[in-house]
């Protein structure tokens, strides 16, 4: 049976869970996903979900800091329909592979940027991690349990939230139409689902 986006070509530039979970969801339903690691691998490919988060796709190293990387990466990206990359804000540009570089490259690529905080955020420059996400969220007060205080959350929900929609068929027209760049962040798809 085939997939509803199929057809579609992704380049997974992510590490951790919200990038590769965004693009496991696009293979999921068709999507061709190449997955690009850095030399030595994902850091996280021994962490036991790696290969749930990373089911459906293909794999690819290469040193984006080379220019001979970057050239792989320009011709992955020459046919590609989205690039999804989870980059501290400011990384990409460093490389010479920020929206802006890209756009002027490749017009039609949708680039999804997913941070912590988000690229205007104040805290922009902090790590994202999950326990320092929720706790700036507020969500470890609400957790109820025996003893007084924070608690951390047992379900990783800051990570998980920024690719938890499911694509439909029209999606990719209708992101094309609507942007190119999308910047999604743990502190922002969390805080709107929370209080909506």
């Amino acid at each position: 049976m085939a997939g509803l986006i199929e057809g579609l070509k992704v380049v997974e530039l992510s590490w951790g869970m919200p990038g590769p979970i965004a693009a496991m969801l696009l293979a999921d339903n068709g999507a061709d996903v190449i997955k690009v690691e850095p030399p030595g691998g994902d850091p996280f490919r021994y962490y036991k979900p790696y290969h749930v988060w990373n089911r459906g796709k293909r794999s690819v190293i290469a040193d984006l800091k080379t220019a001979e990387g970057r050239a792989f990466l320009f011709d992955l990206l020459a046919d590609a329909d989205i690039m999804i990359e989870s980059f501290q804000p400011g990384e990409m540009e460093k490389l010479g592979l920020g929206y802006k570089d890209l756009e002027a490259r490749f017009p039609r690529l949708i680039h999804v940027s997913i941070t912590g905080y988000g690229p205007d955020h104040e805290r922009r420059d902090e790590p994202g991690y999950e326990a320092l996400v929720d706790a700036w969220l507020g969500l470890h007060n609400e957790q109820p349990g025996k003893r007084p205080g924070p608690r951390y959350i047992s379900f990783p929900i800051a990570p998980t939230a920024p690719p938890s929609w499911r694509p439909s068929a029209r999606w990719p027209r209708c992101a094309r139409a609507a942007s190119r760049a999308v910047a999604s962040t743990s502190i922002r798809q969390w805080s709107m689902a929370r209080w909506r």
